[in-house]
């Protein structure tokens, strides 16, 4: 027998998917299948491990923005995640008439997520700031959170890296690692616009 190109093809991504499994520690067939066929409805806070008091405080603190017009900065990360994390939640506290603007590093002159150097660099046109939300960044930013909160600016983290052994003194931080930077992005826009209008069907972002 004759194997074609496609049955080898096949056979090479059984074995690839079963390395990933195993990686895993998926074995059972429940925890297989929820892994090869998601549901975005099974993705919750629960299911991913984010701090509800964490998101609790981050929204409270959003809505009081929104409300009182303060000047918002979506502080995002050069790289795709960062950059569609960006996007989604400046999109989402836009369309609910929040006062924002989206911030993208400079890869060299401002490095990697939040930095003084970032923070000082927005404010020359952008003096009124009073709530910073990073995204995909901030986990490890413990000297500009600080430096933000000397400035008067609140500092509110969405991250998916990996923390440090000392967490930066943000206002909130929403956090996970088993999600992208984009997914925890996602996840906050998606429960702020749950408490802005609850009567919306799950996944719009309209008005």
């Amino acid at each position: 027998m004759t194997l074609k190109k496609w049955d080898i093809v096949g056979e090479k991504a059984d074995d690839i998917i079963s390395v990933l499994l195993e990686n895993r520690k998926l074995t059972t067939k429940k925890e297989i299948d929820e892994f090869l066929n998601p549901k975005l409805e099974d993705v919750t806070i629960d299911s991913v491990g984010i701090d509800p008091k964490q998101l609790k405080i981050a929204i409270a603190r959003i809505k009081k923005a929104i409300a009182d017009k303060e000047q918002i900065i979506v502080y995002g990360d050069y790289d795709v995640d960062g950059i569609c994390g960006a996007a989604i939640l400046w999109e989402t506290l836009h369309r609910l008439g929040a006062k924002v603007l989206p911030y993208i590093p400079h890869r060299i002159d401002e490095g990697y997520g939040l930095s003084e150097k970032g923070i000082l660099d927005f404010q020359t046109e952008i003096s009124d700031t009073k709530l910073i939300i990073t995204v995909d960044n901030g986990i490890v930013a413990n000297d500009a959170v600080e430096f933000a909160e000397k400035q008067g600016i609140d500092v509110i983290i969405t991250d998916h890296h990996v923390p440090s052994e000392k967490l930066p003194k943000a206002l909130a931080i929403v956090h996970t690692t088993k999600l992208c930077g984009t997914g925890v992005g996602w996840m906050l826009a998606r429960d702020i616009r749950k408490e802005c209008h609850p009567e919306q069907r799950e996944g719009s972002l309209a008005n």
